[in-house]
Order: structure tokens, then sequence, then C-alpha cells
């Protein structure tokens, strides 16, 4: 809710809600969250039931998700690795492990960049069009330019945070650490995980590279799959 103004000054009421005055000029918005962000979780991508080899690598990536953990917090995880060695795949089975064991009670975004698609290549302002269209902001609340809109897309996240509904966020096929950065979580509730074929050194991000898979195990996971059809 937003009141009027008292002797020239703007007097705000905000409840349940996100103030946008620093980014929409000239109007007084209160965007209210909804209770979880069920069009971000509907478009992540199911996990494979023919996942394995990979069960090292799964937990290192879900201790430093962990919220829970007395370790330091990991902010940012970067998976990286070949073209088809199953970054992707891990990212999807981590994220719905922290579900299901309810770290991230938000929910769970997740885009993917395209980053080695020429055609398909999606650059972080639109990126984050799209995610704040799954976290509920009406487009009419969604500014232009891409500074604002990031400015926004971190007060949203900030406000899940705050509201004890953090959110974990899943960034595929990233080709550099340009292209993510504006996406990152600034607000130390918000965890990311990002896939990429490079290591994005130049991220304040905790690198987990993956090797080919053995012999025996890419063989279990070629028949896991045919079986699983």
């Amino acid at each position: 809710m937003v009141t009027g103004r008292d002797n020239g000054s703007v007097r705000n009421t905000i409840n349940g809600g996100v103030f946008l005055n620093t980014v929409v000029q000239g109007r007084d918005i209160t965007v209210q969250l909804p209770p979880a962000v069920p069009t971000a979780l509907g478009a992540l991508p199911s996990a494979s039931p023919a996942f394995t080899g990979r069960s090292r690598e799964l937990e290192t990536l879900l201790s430093l998700l962990d919220p829970t953990a007395q370790t330091a917090a990991v902010a940012v995880c970067a998976v990286a690795g070949l073209a088809g060695v199953g970054k992707t795949e891990l990212a999807i089975q981590a994220a719905r492990t922290a579900l299901s064991r309810g770290w991230f009670p938000g929910g769970v975004l997740f885009v993917n960049m395209h980053g080695y698609d020429n055609a398909r290549r999606v650059d972080s302002s639109a990126a984050i069009l799209g995610l704040l269209q799954a976290l509920g902001v009406r487009n009419e609340h969604i500014p232009a330019e891409s500074h604002d809109r990031a400015r926004l897309y971190h007060s949203v996240l900030s406000t899940y945070g705050e509201q004890n509904r953090s959110i974990l966020l899943l960034v595929d096929n990233v080709r550099s650490a340009e292209d993510v950065r504006p996406l990152l979580p600034v607000d130390g509730a918000t965890r990311a995980v990002v896939t990429s074929r490079h290591t994005l050194a130049t991220l304040d991000a905790r690198l987990l590279e993956l090797n080919v898979l053995s012999q025996q195990a890419a063989v279990d996971n070629h028949v896991g799959a045919g079986q699983s059809h």
C-alpha cells in the first residue's frame, strides 16, 4: 500500500512488497510478492533418472549450497567442464535435491543463457526480464533500462531473503563472466549455480570442474537412459 504526500515530501507505507521509488520515476508502486515461485520452478528441467557416476560431485555441490552448514557461506558455485560432460544435469540434480530438503523455500529460478549458440544467446538484461516475470513482477513495473532493471531484480531477491524465502538461482550455459555477473546474488541469502564450458575465473565463485566420466560410468548412464524411455 502506498499513501500520499505530507508537506511536500512523499510518505510511503509498504506492506508485504517492494517499494520501487528509486527505479520507477514519478510513481509510487508496491509489488506484492507471490507466496512461491511456481513459474520459475515449473521451468526447471526434470532430473534424469539415469544420473550416475557423479555422486561425489553432487555431494560437494550440495555441501556448498547447504544453508545449515557451519562453513562459510558460498553465494555462487561455478560448474565448469567440456560440452556434454554433464554440467547441467549435475546442477539440476543438486537444485532438486536442495528443494526436497527445504533449503530454498522461495523456489528455484532457472535460465538458459545459450551462451554457445549465437542464434539463441540471451543477454543479461533479457535474462533479468524473464527472471523478474518469473518472480511475479508485472511487466509495467519492469524498467526498460538495464541498470534499473538489475536494481529492481536484486531488490526483489533481497526481499525474498528478508522474508525467509531464500531462492536458488541456476544459470545454465554461460559463455563469459560478464554475461552472468549482473544476474548473480548480492543479498547474502540467495544462492546461485552457474554452468559453463569456461572456468569463469574472474567471478567470485567456488569452482567445481567436471572431468569426463569413466568408461563404466558412461556405460551405466547410457543404459539407464535407455531403460527410462
